[in-house]
Formats: C-alpha cells, structure tokens, sequence
C-alpha cells in the first residue's frame, strides 16, 4: 500500500523560469524546507517568515526567493514533502487495506500534521496565494491519484460503479470532520464504524467483508409498537340489564 505516483509528484517544487546561474543545490532546498516545516510545528503560520526561514536554514533570501515565488509556496512544499507519505491511499484489495490507510491517515492527523492541516487550512480561508497553492499542489493531485484507484478498482469488479468525486468525500469527509470540529475523537473504532457502512453501500460482493455486518440502529421513538387499546369495563351486576347476581361470596 503505497501513495501514487501523481501524490509523489506533489512534493516536489513548481518549476521557476530558466536562469542564469548555479544550478539548483538539493542540500539547499532541503535545508530550507527543513527549517519551514520546524518553524510551522513549532511558531504556526504566523512564525514561518521567509526571514525566519532564511535565518533557521542559513539559506539566503534571495535564493529562496529565486526558487519559490513567495512564502506560501515554501510553506507548501515543506508540508507536501511530509504529507505525501504520510497519507497513503488504498489500493481497494481488501476491507483491511482501505481501514488501514484511513487508519494511518487519522494517527497522522493526531499529530504535528494533524495540526499543521487545521492551520493551513484556517489560513486559506484570508490567504489567497496559500489557498491556490493547497487546492492545486496538494487536494486536486491527491484526488487525481484517488480518482484513479478508483476507477481501476471498479474496472477490476472490486468496487461498483460510482462516482470517484463522491467516493473519495465519503471515504474522507468523516475523518477531516472530526479533525477540523473537534466533536468527537478519532479513534480506530470509528474508522471501523463508519468503513462498514461505506463498504456495505459501494463494495462489490466480493470485497463487503461477511464479518463486519452493519449495526442495525435503534428504534425511532415514532416507531415503537403502539400501545394495545384498554379493554372496555365489564358492566356493575348491579346495574339494569346485567346477566347474574352478586359474585361476591
């Protein structure tokens, strides 16, 4: 189970024009992402400066400048490096290999890239050049790669026919949810929970696992039996018309 070749590519640094000079040294650039990707752990966005990274990564501005056209681009770079293998994607052969990746990709969101995705994405919401740099570098390669698993895992009959778009959000929306609201925790348990569900709606035969059967979920207050109708009162002896006397002893 390994990330696609597209998410690989992702990683990498969008080419600059052709220039005059050395060329590119992959000691320098690691050092600088190295230095961006400590400082956003460390001092968040607001603390990952192009100064504070040509100061932590001893690496000049002007070369940084010169390989990556503003700081949301650096910023970019150093978070894909770690993201892309981080998160893998399922290669849809079993219910064990899809629950795995999900799994790895919720123990990451545990972590310092489970932090770093909540401030990215919080801070896509004013920075404009940021937000290019997520949408196109990191969301619409990956769901490349997924679309692309998927598509092969249908043509392979281990999935039925669905749209990739929606199959992708239904497989990740959950776990992005509870990471983003803060709700409810992630947990293995709830991978598992909502997988079964997934699997049993989209799964061809042969790939719905017989022993993860769906938890039938309790009734509606609307729909409990309704309550038998209370049986009329027997007539007084007493009273005119009865049959029979008193039946007291």
């Amino acid at each position: 189970m390994t990330a696609g070749s597209e998410a690989q590519g992702a990683a990498s640094t969008p080419p600059r024009p052709n220039r005059r000079g050395r060329p590119r040294s992959l000691e320098t650039e690691a050092a600088v992402l190295d230095a961006t990707y400590h400082l956003l752990t460390v001092r968040g966005l607001k603390g990952t400066s192009i100064d504070a990274i040509a100061l932590h990564s001893g690496v000049s501005k002007a070369t940084i400048y010169k390989w990556w056209p503003n700081r949301a681009a650096v910023m970019m770079s150093a978070f894909l490096r770690e993201a892309t293998a981080a998160f893998p994607h399922p290669d849809f052969d079993s219910a064990e290999s899809i629950a795995a990746a999900l799994r790895q990709t919720k123990d990451q969101f545990l972590g310092p890239l489970g932090r770093m995705m909540t401030a990215v994405v919080g801070q896509c919401q004013s920075d404009a050049d940021l937000a290019t740099a997520f949408r196109t570098r990191y969301i619409a390669v990956r769901r490349q790669d997924m679309a692309r698993r998927i598509r092969q895992a249908i043509a392979d009959g281990q999935l039925q026919n669905a749209d990739p778009d929606v199959l992708t959000d239904v497989l990740y929306a959950p776990i992005f949810h509870r990471l983003f609201i803060g709700h409810q925790p992630l947990t293995d348990a709830f991978i598992d929970d909502y997988l079964k569900l997934v699997l049993h709606g989209i799964a061809a035969p042969a790939l719905t696992p017989a022993t993860l059967p769906v938890t039938p979920a309790p009734p509606s207050p609307r729909s409990r039996t309704p309550r038998r109708a209370a049986t009329p009162p027997r007539p007084r002896s007493n009273e005119p018309g009865t049959a029979g006397g008193n039946t007291s002893a």
